[in-house]
C-alpha cells in the first residue's frame, strides 16, 4: 500500500478529510510526517487536561476531593470557559491537520459548555477521547507507513 491509497482509505472511513490532502500537498511527506507526530503528542496533552478538569480539578491538582461524577456539587466545580477553550483548541488543530469526527466532537462538546451541560460534558469528553485514539492509531499507521517507505527509498 501507499500513503496515497492510505489516505483516500482513512478519507473514505471518516477519519480524514480533504484538508489533510491539502495540507499533504502544500507542506509535502516529510513534513506532514512531523506534523501528525505533533498532533499525536498533542492530542494526548489535551485530552489528559480535558479529562482533568471533567473531574473539577486542575490537571496539577493532586488532593483526594471526590471525582464529582454525581450532582450539582460536581457540576458547579466544572470550568466550562476552561473546557471550552481546550476544545476550541483542538479543533483547531484538528482542523488544520483534517481529523474529521474530532472536529465534530470538539463542536459539540463547546456548545455543551456553553449551555453548561456537565451531565453530557462527560460523555462528550469520553467520546471524544475515543476517538482521538482511534484517529491516533490511524494516524501512526500513516507515519509507520511513511517510514517505511521513507527507508525503502534510502536503500
Amino acid at each position: 500500500m501507499d500513503l496515497d491509497t492510505l489516505t483516500q482509505l482513512l478519507i473514505s472511513d471518516g477519519t480524514l478529510n480533504d484538508n489533510f490532502v491539502t495540507l499533504k500537498e502544500d507542506t509535502g511527506d516529510a513534513f506532514i510526517a512531523e506534523i501528525i507526530a505533533l498532533y499525536i503528542s498533542d492530542s494526548r496533552d489535551v485530552i489528559a487536561s480535558l479529562k482533568a478538569l471533567v473531574l473539577g480539578k486542575s490537571r496539577g491538582d493532586n488532593s483526594n476531593e471526590s471525582s464529582g461524577d454525581e450532582g450539582s456539587d460536581a457540576e458547579a466545580r466544572l470550568d466550562f470557559d476552561a473546557i471550552a477553550r481546550l476544545a476550541h483548541r483542538f479543533k483547531g488543530s484538528s482542523l488544520n491537520l483534517g481529523v474529521a469526527r474530532v472536529i465534530c466532537l470538539c463542536t459539540e462538546l463547546r456548545s455543551l459548555c456553553a449551555e453548561e451541560n456537565g451531565v453530557q460534558l462527560r460523555e462528550a469528553v469520553r467520546k471524544i477521547e475515543d476517538e482521538s485514539k482511534r484517529s491516533e492509531r490511524a494516524l501512526q499507521e500513516y507515519l509507520d507507513l511513511h517510514k517505511k517507505l521513507t527507508s525503502h527509498d534510502a536503500t
